[in-house]
């Protein structure tokens, strides 16, 4: 028989997934500056056909917006510098998934509180640990 069981993925920082990650963060970044500039370009569009009693919350509008994209720079801002300060060899927590695992009679059962853990090593599963979560 099959079971599903929560697992969590966990990365182990290496040079390769340190360049990754940063390339990833760098990526969004630019993604996030596009995105202002848009908005931008669009509030100075939408300014000049707006009625000027409706142009403060039009303005609010797109600040607001604005705002979230700036706040997500930063916090990617700030990721990255914490990579920086990361050891290699330091495990990151990416996600928790599914796995499938066989129980059969007579087979160990192992309880749903010990977490299950699988790192991973520049895209190759490195290690499965399971471990006990006691809170004393």
């Amino acid at each position: 028989m099959k079971c599903i069981r929560k697992a969590s993925v966990k990365h182990v920082l290496t040079s390769t997934k340190r360049a990754e990650l940063t390339r990833s963060f760098e990526e969004e970044k630019v993604q996030l500056e596009r995105e202002i500039k848009q908005l931008e370009f669009q509030y100075h569009h939408a300014q000049k056909k707006t009625p000027s009693q409706m142009v403060p919350s039009l303005k609010e509008k797109f600040d607001h917006e604005i705002n979230r994209r700036q706040e997500k720079q930063q916090s990617l801002q700030f990721k990255m510098d914490q990579l920086n300060h990361l050891t290699e060899g330091s495990e990151l927590f990416f996600e928790m998934t599914d796995v499938l695992i066989d129980v059969e009679v007579g087979s160990k059962w192992v309880s749903a509180e010990n977490a299950l853990t699988i790192v991973v090593k520049d895209g190759v599963i490195h290690e499965i640990r399971e471990s006990e979560n006691r809170e004393t």
